[in-house]
């Protein structure tokens, strides 16, 4: 495997061959060289023009991960790396397992001796990264080894690895996150088998493989003053107490926008690490803002007051040496694939310089962070590493050091030919129309100028009207003194076409400097799209407290020192219990069974607290509280809380927002309260809840749950029945073709179903379309059954309806589709309702509430019980304790109940204690006849310990499975949290085995001649003659990093949400000193509301002397689906995976 670079520009360089097997502590990885691209940095004192510039000014080092594989494909991604930063952390490379990926006799060090060498050669300081971490270990380190063993395996791989580095590497993560997020020592294999002392022997072994390096402890959620933190804190005094060799501590910071630490904490929380003799580290900086409610520049604004906030925490610490980001791009960053789709990295997609960019530059140049609450919309406000996103009217703008002002970079603006000769930014993509701005800039003339007229304008421009022209402040300004113009800018609620904000004003001929420009928001007015109005009728307190009194003996008054945003926030005082609090009526306008979105900014005085957010609704039974979120809010900072929840659907008379939790006596202060209706989220459950069994009937969702026989499936705005929308099947080549949807999704063998939909054509003035349902039962021929025919123009709507009773059988296939117009002639679809109630789907679990005890159940740890204490219904539910790992939970086994194939609907409701929130998740295990096991994972949801959640999934039984054992379990949350479970229920969502003639959605199944549709996460993607299974051609993953790397096939646009799917391959493996790797079937679908997840299809032991056959299934969720990308992988980084004759079918 050989690393190479491009200079842009350049040619490619070519690079020496690695051996493929380092052998432990030889020297071979000096034995090659790689050529230097990029020059080494020349930092300038005058200006900067990077980060790596503006770091090494600070006496920091500035660094990022870096990928092994996008080094080596991406010439962009390094010019960046080497060119931006001085410092680099290996993001996997340097990792135990890819490592040693096989076996404790062999080392893979290729990608890893690259990595460094290139280091050296573009002058980049070198951290290694992780030596010790229980995540991303060999599948050798097991609980199988003894202590001794275990013991012996870690001194050996560490100083195996670190003698290799000697000298080379400036730092290393040594033990990377042994604490647990409850405070207390991780149960991992080493903890269990060695104890704590594991830790202090890694930094004894390190130290004395390479006396030279810095040796870190590293870890997560301790950026602020915590239990977390704390517990680290006295591990790490301890461990220096004790004379054990750790130099420093790196906190991970992956923050999140919302609740990130403030500055002051952040500052003293590094120090207190620093007065233990410790360096600091940033080590694996990001900032996610999806959960923000505000628009994406609002966004990235206040993502940059973060990125701010902690490159200037690190320049108050003096021993903070260092800031890493983990990642560049948003692109590459692990968060989307964990967390979903998010930017939280200091680079776009496209590798353009983001907000959070200049909020470091801003933070080495020892800029104070931003002491308001409100973000500055202005990217590059104070020049500090150059003038992109300005512009000049009638002159020129340079980036240049001001002499006079403090470690700052200016604007300057000459050779202005006119008077009105101005430096300009756009804000025409960053203000929302109607809304107010704060706006401000200093400015002074340059050297030996005369004392002019300086202005600051504005220049607004609605769609179809005349631009205006507005000053917002004149002053008079000279060469000695800067001067700061202000004004408000006042946004009209119109189409904008162009705003703009500019400073000029002096004759033409005069040049002037321009610094510190800001255009800040008065409020912060959240994003509109997809949500209804705000039900809070006073949101920000401007007007007092009118609509607001006080839970119990709370008091609500008003604040004008301590606010978020405008003059005032509501002050809570006098409270006298943990759930008194600040609350309001949101009765007015909310409807019962919908699901509402809620946001606040909440402060609470004196002491860190739980905080959290309930709505107490009054329905004719009585009242309920739902808990909507909460969270830990540090002392004297602002938080966001953001939750959702669904009202129940009940004759509701009464809706009470509060806010509680913090300890009596406790004062909190309340500001931009919002709860507004999920439209998107509530349309989808009206489309069930009115009888309607469609859930996208009116094509309000576009064309979601829709597929086609042939055209081109779309929506249209201009010909609708009802709504917004209406469905469009152009583009049909024959009359057989039509929209097409999978009643099976919705109905049950034997159910009665009454169908009807609106209908119109274009293309000819009338044709006849019918309703037709086609039903395959398993081992019968294929029936097609039409509802009803009509005769359609082109003018006028024309309903068709008509009914049926589904065979009572084993149906495997129920298509309802609507075809017969002539090809050329587009058919439009609307108000498609489908009514019956069917069959009730029994319920599997015979014991559902625990009613009767524990009866049916088991666990898998913990001490399980049947509780009277907590309910969520009936008299009783289980409560799982004494747990000692996060995966052992309440198990139910059904292997009795489950057919050969198939999906089961899961759903159960959970509530916690002994942690606010958790994960928790549904698993059902499988194991089949032949030994084969499998963990089809059914979805996961965050609970918590204030109220029940719901945690509802489907999951698939393995095709071709002869079922001896299927256990439904539910786990997730940390060790010694106790699960409180209640209410369970599993139903058949899909019968049946996949459908025998089914077609397969995979146009490129064979690789005949071609990887059509086939890309690779990792690795490279080549077509093989030598191994095939079937026909010429097989494809052929190579050159893989990471056991996650595969082949990769995108579903989307061939798949239904909600349906089920069999997926087969024939597979095998080469370059495994083993012989066999496990290589696995994974489906990644993300939704258009910003979620994804990763669906297992199952796995298989492939081997290298002959073809396996992979089988597996899956179901997807039933949202508005933007990616269905299926992939194959798992096996040993060092292994090429083989595959053949890929299929998936629908069941």
């Amino acid at each position: 495997m050989r690393l190479s670079f491009k200079r842009i520009g350049a040619a490619v360089l070519a690079l020496g061959i690695l051996p493929g097997i380092a052998v432990a502590g030889s020297k071979n990885h000096h034995s090659f060289k790689i050529p230097q691209y990029f020059a080494p940095h020349k930092h300038k004192f005058q200006k900067v023009d990077s980060l790596a510039d503006a770091a090494k000014r600070s006496h920091r080092l500035v660094g990022s991960a870096a990928s092994y594989n996008l080094l080596t494909s991406d010439e962009v991604y390094a010019e960046i790396l080497t060119s931006e930063f001085n410092y680099i952390t290996p993001e996997n490379a340097g990792k135990w397992g890819p490592l040693q990926p096989n076996s404790p006799d062999e080392w893979n060090f290729d990608a890893h001796d690259e990595m460094v060498a290139f280091a050296g050669e573009n002058h980049l300081a070198y951290k290694g990264h992780a030596l010790v971490w229980h995540s991303q270990a060999p599948s050798f380190i097991n609980d199988d080894l003894t202590a001794d063993e275990l013991q012996g395996l870690i001194d050996q791989h560490v100083n195996t690895t670190v003698t290799r580095y000697s000298k080379e590497i400036r730092a290393w993560d040594v033990v990377n996150e042994a604490m647990g997020d409850d405070a207390q020592y991780r149960d991992s294999v080493f903890y269990r088998k060695l104890g704590p002392d594991f830790i202090a022997n890694a930094f004894y072994a390190a130290k004395s493989a390479d006396p030279t390096a810095t040796l870190y402890y590293n870890d997560y959620n301790i950026a602020g003053m915590n239990a977390k933190s704390d517990a680290v804190y006295n591990m790490l005094k301890d461990l220096k107490d004790a004379g054990v060799p750790v130099d420093g501590i790196g906190f991970q910071m992956h923050l999140t926008a919302a609740s990130a630490p403030s500055y002051d904490e952040l500052v003293a929380n590094f120090r207190r690490f620093a007065w233990l003799g410790l360096r600091v580290n940033v080590s694996e900086l990001d900032v996610r803002i999806s959960d923000l409610p505000w628009d994406y520049q609002t966004n990235l604004a206040i993502q940059r007051q973060v990125y701010h906030r902690v490159v200037s925490a690190c320049m108050a610490v003096r021993r903070c040496e260092s800031v890493t980001t983990w990642g560049i791009n948003d692109q590459y960053s692990w968060i989307n694939y964990t967390f979903g789709p998010d930017a939280p990295l200091p680079w776009d997609e496209n590798y353009g310089r983001k907000p959070a960019y200049y909020g470091m530059l801003d933070g080495f140049m020892r800029l104070a962070p931003d002491a308001s609450d409100l973000p500055n919309l202005v990217d590059n406000s104070n020049f500090e590493g150059g003038v992109a996103g300005w512009s000049a009217w009638a002159g020129e703008i340079q980036h240049v050091r001001s002499f006079g002002r403090h470690r700052s970079n200016v604007l300057l603006l000459s050779e202005r030919s006119e008077n009105w000769s101005a430096a300009a930014y756009d804000l025409t993509d960053k203000v929302i129309p109607g809304q107010t701005y704060d706006v401000s800039a200093s400015t002074k003339l340059t050297w030996k100028s005369p004392a002019d007229t300086v202005e600051l304008n504005t220049k607004v421009v609605c769609e179809g009207g005349e631009a205006q022209y507005n000053n917002l402040e004149v002053s008079v300004a000279d060469a000695r003194r800067w001067v700061e113009l202000s004004g408000v800018l006042e946004v009209p609620a119109c189409e904008l076409s162009e705003v703009t904000v500019f400073v000029g004003g002096p004759q033409s001929g005069v040049s002037l400097l321009l610094d510190e420009v800001v255009v800040r928001p008065q409020v912060l007015v959240p994003s509109s799209d997809g949500y209804g109005d705000n039900l809070v009728s006073n949101p920000y307190f401007e007007t007092g407290t009118e609509g607001w009194f006080g839970f119990g003996a709370a008091v609500v008054g008003i604040s004008n020192d301590t606010v978020k945003s405008g003059a005032q926030s509501a002050y809570v005082s006098g409270r006298s219990d943990t759930w008194q609090g600040p609350a309001t009526s949101v009765a007015e306008g909310v409807i019962a069974g919908d699901i509402y979105d809620m946001f606040a900014w909440v402060r609470v005085e004196g002491a860190a607290s739980w905080v959290g957010a309930t709505v107490k609704v009054s329905c004719a039974d009585g009242d309920q509280f739902l808990g909507i979120t909460g969270a830990n809010l540090e002392a004297d900072t602002w938080t966001l809380l953001r939750g959702s929840v669904q009202l129940p659907d009940c004759d509701l008379s009464d809706a009470v927002l509060y806010v509680e939790g913090p300890d009596a006596g406790v004062n909190l202060l309340l500001d931009e309260v919002y709860f507004r209706r999920d439209n998107a989220a509530s349309d989808a459950l009206d489309q069930v809840d009115d009888g309607n069994l469609h859930p996208n009937g009116g094509f309000e969702l576009g064309t979601e749950s829709w597929s086609s026989w042939g055209g081109t499936l779309g929506t249209s705005s201009d010909l609708i029945h009802s709504g917004a929308a209406s469905g469009v099947l152009a583009n049909r080549t024959a009359n057989w073709q039509g929209p097409v949807f999978n009643l099976l999704s919705v109905a049950v063998p034997g159910g009665e179903y009454e169908i009807s939909a609106w209908s119109m054509v274009q293309g000819a003035s009338q044709d006849t379309l019918s309703i037709t349902v086609k039903t395959v039962c398993e081992g019968e021929p294929e029936s097609y059954n039409q509802l009803d025919a009509q005769l359609v123009d082109s003018v006028a709507w024309t309903r068709l309806s008509g009914s049926i009773v589904l065979p009572s059988c084993n149906l495997t296939e129920a298509s309802l589709y609507f075809a017969g117009p002539e090809a050329g002639v587009d058919v439009y679809l609307d108000d498609v309702v489908i009514l019956g109630s069917g069959v009730e789907a029994q319920n599997l679990i015979a014991n559902p509430g625990f009613e009767t005890g524990t009866e049916g159940w088991q666990s898998w740890g913990g001490n399980l019980q049947a509780v009277a204490d907590e309910a969520h219904s009936g008299a009783q539910s289980g409560l799982l304790s004494a747990r000692t790992g996060d995966w052992e939970g309440p198990v139910y086994p059904i292997t009795d109940i489950v057919g050969p194939s198939g999906s089961y609907a899961i759903s159960a409701w959970i509530k916690i204690a002994g942690a606010t929130t958790a994960m928790t998740s549904i698993t059902l295990k499988t194991t089949c006849e032949d030994g084969t096991e499998y963990y089809n994972w059914g979805g996961e949801v965050e609970v918590n310990d204030t109220g029940w959640t719901e945690l509802a999934g489907n999951v698939p039984v393995p095709p071709d499975c002869v079922t001896v054992s299927a256990v439904l379990y539910f786990g997730g949350p940390a060790q010694e949290v106790d699960i409180y479970i209640d209410d369970v229920v599993a139903t058949i969502a899909h019968p049946g085995d996949s459908v025998e003639g089914n077609s397969n959605l995979v146009t490129n199944s064979g690789f005949e001649g071609s990887l059509d549709g086939w890309v690779s996460w990792g690795g490279n993607l080549a077509l093989s003659t030598d191994l095939v299974y079937a026909g010429d051609y097989s494809a052929v993953l190579s050159n893989r990093t990471g056991d996650w790397e595969g082949p990769v096939y995108s579903l989307l646009g061939a798949v239904d949400a909600g349906a089920s799917y069999a997926i087969s391959a024939f597979t095998r493996i080469s370059g495994s000193s083993a012989g066999t790797e496990p290589v696995s079937i994974t489906v990644k679908v993300a939704c258009d509301d910003g979620s994804s997840e990763y669906l297992w299809g199952g796995q298989v032991s492939a081997v290298d002397s002959d073809w396996t056959e992979l089988a597996g299934s899956v179901t997807l969720p039933s949202c508005n689906l933007t990616e269905v990308s299926m992939y194959f992988g798992g096996a040993a980084q060092a292994a090429s995976i083989y595959l053949d004759e890929v299929s998936v079918t629908a069941q």
